[in-house]
């Protein structure tokens, strides 16, 4: 059994359980659930991941300690949020409800492509987030980053410089999309 405070090797669910109330109060709720999202899109049904947390958290043997609340973000230097366009994880409109929220502090950048993890799959957008981390400095306000569509699985695996590799091309998802026709 662990002990309380020991690291653990996957604490994906610790954090979401306990940072998350998603409003599934039974295993009934859950199966409605997963029916509507059978409805609402037959093909893709739903987001196994979103699935894991879901079921994941069910008897959760503790109560949300960090719920989740409206963001207040006062006096601080520019924050850069980023987010694709059609992220399989983290849809975009959380970035840019998160980024509203912020208010004036907050630049939201689009990567108009593809993936999780935009840093590795748009030039535009590496560059952008470089150029923050560096010197603090923000795109403008609105910036798009045009759609970047892999060929194959290698491309990712390249950086235009020839020094950067992006080092979990299978968990972002590069390489596995279609050319856009």
């Amino acid at each position: 059994m662990r002990k309380h405070g020991e690291p653990m090797e996957y604490p994906f669910n610790s954090v979401m359980c306990q940072d998350y109330d998603f409003g599934v109060s039974s295993y009934r709720t859950l199966a409605r659930f997963q029916r509507e999202l059978g409805r609402l899109a037959p093909v893709t049904r739903f987001s196994t991941l979103g699935w894991t947390v879901q079921t994941g958290c069910q008897d959760w043997p503790s109560e949300v300690n960090n719920p989740q609340r409206r963001l207040d973000v006062d006096g601080t230097p520019p924050i850069l949020m980023t987010n694709s366009r059609y992220d399989p994880a983290t849809p975009h409109s959380w970035g840019a409800h998160a980024a509203k929220q912020i208010g004036r502090e907050a630049v939201f950048l689009t990567y108009d492509g593809v993936g999780h993890g935009d840093y590795w799959l748009s030039p535009c957008a590496r560059d952008a987030i470089d150029t923050y981390l560096v010197t603090l400095k923000t795109p403008r306000k609105g910036t798009h980053c045009p759609a970047v569509w892999p060929a194959g699985p290698s491309v990712q695996r390249q950086s235009p410089s020839g020094g950067l590799v992006n080092p979990l091309p299978e968990l972002l998802g590069t390489g596995t999309y279609g050319r856009a026709g």
